[in-house]
Parts: structure tokens; C-alpha cells; sequence
């Protein structure tokens, strides 16, 4: 990779100091980045009031149901034309 500085038309911005900081880093320290705070317990109980909780519904589904669904599809469908072709040809 070609350094910056001998890149023809490209200027270097970011100078570095015998500290090796840039000098944006050394004029804003990391401690006076701006904190952002989180909803007030109002906000909260508000937004709850009026979205509800923050979750995924659950849907139960029985095995009976898992099962039989196995056989539901383009696939279970072409097998089973087959099973029946197979057994009226007799040709097990």
C-alpha cells in the first residue's frame, strides 16, 4: 500500500505527534465523549403501557402435528405416487 503523503494530490490530514496520538485524539480525550442516557422509569412504564412487552410470542405445536407434517410437501407427494405406482405394478 502507497503511504498518503506520497500520493500525488492527496494531502495528509491526520498528523501524528511524538506521542503518536493524532491530534484530534489529544484535543478530545475519550472521557468528555458525550453520555447518552437510557429512558426514564416514566418513558418505560409508558412505552409498555402502550407497545407491551419486549418479546417473541411462543407457539406450541403438538408432536402429533410435527409429525404428520412430514409427509406434507412436493416431495412426500411424489414419494407417496410412487409407493402407490410401485404397489399396484406389484413391483416391491
Amino acid at each position: 500500500m502507497i503511504p498518503r503523503d506520497t500520493v500525488p494530490g492527496v494531502a495528509n490530514t491526520a498528523t501524528t505527534t511524538t506521542s503518536g496520538l493524532s491530534e484530534v485524539e489529544q484535543r478530545e480525550p475519550r472521557d468528555s465523549l458525550r453520555v447518552v442516557h437510557g429512558l426514564s422509569t416514566d418513558e418505560a412504564n409508558k412505552n409498555l403501557e402502550l407497545y407491551g412487552k419486549n418479546e417473541i410470542p411462543t407457539i406450541h405445536v403438538s408432536i402429533l402435528h410435527l409429525f404428520l407434517m412430514q409427509f406434507v410437501g412436493t416431495m412426500p407427494y411424489i414419494l407417496e405416487i410412487c409407493l402407490i405406482l410401485a404397489a399396484a405394478a406389484l413391483d416391491w
